[in-house]
């Protein structure tokens, strides 16, 4: 990673908390840290206003009786789902595209639309 050297202005007791804990010798490898998780964090927050209302309750009706519920009833219908199949699952639903596979028992959800292969 290419690095540049910045001037960064602090408060003295911020300095001596930061040395306190990882030394001065380990300042900047800890400012760097932080700021990039600060950053991460900003971005997250950023993400999640800007798909402020794309969900709509109308477009998720197995979710009426709340998530918990939902994900019982998942459960219960499929006792030995793989991960690789939630995946596949899960990507079908959101997308509701129609599944071809001839493993109609590992997708027993109704909310998925299969179809066997040619």
């Amino acid at each position: 990673m290419n690095t540049k050297r910045t001037h960064v202005v602090l408060s003295e007791q911020l300095i001596k908390d930061i040395d306190v804990v990882v030394g001065s010798r380990q300042r900047s490898s800890f400012l760097t840290q932080a700021a990039e998780r600060e950053l991460i964090r900003l971005r997250q927050v950023a993400a999640l206003k800007a798909a402020a209302g794309a969900w709509k309750d109308k477009d998720h009706p197995e979710l009426k009786q709340g998530s918990a519920q939902w994900g019982r009833r998942l459960r219960q219908e499929v006792r030995h789902f793989q991960s690789g199949d939630a995946i596949i699952a899960a990507v079908a639903i959101h997308n509701e595209v129609t599944l071809i596979t001839g493993n109609t028992r590992d997708f027993p959800m109704k909310e998925i639309a299969l179809y066997p292969p040619p």
